[in-house]
């Protein structure tokens, strides 16, 4: 499948993701059935794992939604630019809506509907081409339950009559 993508990097972009994190707590004492324990616990992340990889260029150069295991939210481009984030805080029992804002040299991050931190950089030049994880990269990079991912870019609404 060939995907017609722009020549040249838009002015502004955006990301988002419907997401459910893994749970961080243990499995529950108490005697639940395997399928209730899914439900509740339906995924751990890898105690070597340090990032949660939403979006990332073909060549896993370029990061537009990351978050770290330190409670940080931000994009990489040749370092990571981020700010403070407590994802660990959200509850792993709820879907949440995840946003990165590209425009004018920064990026703007939302979690379900409010803006939570803008970093000065943009992680412009790749067209992000890996989603929900990088198997490739030397540690496990899984983002969780993803319901939904939509990267677009924003058009102007004004039209003209004739």
């Amino acid at each position: 499948m060939h995907i017609d993508l722009h020549e040249v990097w838009p002015a502004a972009w955006e990301l988002q993701v419907w997401w459910r994190p893994c749970g961080t707590s243990a499995w529950p004492e108490q005697n639940h059935t395997i399928a209730a324990m899914e439900a509740e616990w339906p995924c751990q992340y890898a105690s070597n794992q340090r990032v949660l990889a939403f979006a990332k260029s073909g060549d896993a150069k370029r990061g537009f939604l990351l978050l770290t295991r330190n409670g940080e939210i931000g994009i990489f481009t040749d370092t990571l630019h981020s700010a403070p984030f407590r994802w660990q805080d959200l509850r792993s029992d709820r879907w949440h809506w995840l946003r990165a804002v590209g425009e004018k040299g920064s990026t703007t991050f939302y979690c379900n509907g409010q803006e939570v931190a803008t970093i000065p950089g943009n992680p412009g030049s790749r067209w992000p081409e890996r989603f929900g994880g990088d198997i490739d990269a030397r540690n496990p990079q899984g983002a969780g339950l993803i319901r939904k991912i939509q990267f677009q870019i924003p058009t102007s609404r004004s039209c003209k009559a004739n």
